[in-house]
């Protein structure tokens, strides 16, 4: 009987070690998108993942950055109001990824390209590609200091 215990025991705990983190299947969601765009998928090379949890107030705070430039480049043009705090800032919503990676093309010299992304993955598994955070910050300031 113990022996039948341990090992029911044993192949549960195999099997519930075997579970990826929401973090590790974002990270292959997001390999699996990158190389969907690709001309040919065998020419990407992961590179560097960093991953954190995406809440509700990063979205608005996203939202909220994309109105201000949206509003800054189009003085005339009626823009949408900025979005409230959300009203459970911290409640997860996704994975935020940033993943930085490297594509070799297959004709001419092989040349190499790097490239970096950034991505929101939904617990569903809808991978949303972001505007980079530093594309719209250098945006942001130069569009301020224009006025």
């Amino acid at each position: 009987m113990k022996r039948l215990f341990f090992i029911l025991f044993a192949s549960q705990a195999l099997l519930t070690g075997c579970q990826k983190s929401p973090e590790q299947l974002a990270e292959q969601l997001v390999t699996e998108h990158i190389q969907g765009r690709m001309g040919d998928p065998k020419y990407y090379r992961a590179g560097r993942f960093v991953t954190r949890p995406y809440t509700a107030q990063d979205s608005v705070s996203y939202a909220n950055s994309l109105i201000e430039l949206s509003a800054l480049e189009n003085p005339g043009t009626r823009v949408s109001p900025m979005l409230p705090a959300a009203p459970d800032p911290a409640r997860r919503i996704g994975t935020h990824v940033f993943h930085a990676y490297e594509e070799q093309t297959s004709y001419g010299r092989g040349r190499t390209t790097r490239d970096s992304a950034e991505f929101v993955v939904s617990p569903k598994g809808e991978v949303v590609q972001l505007v980079p955070e530093a594309a719209r910050k250098a945006r942001l300031a130069k569009l301020r200091g224009a006025k």
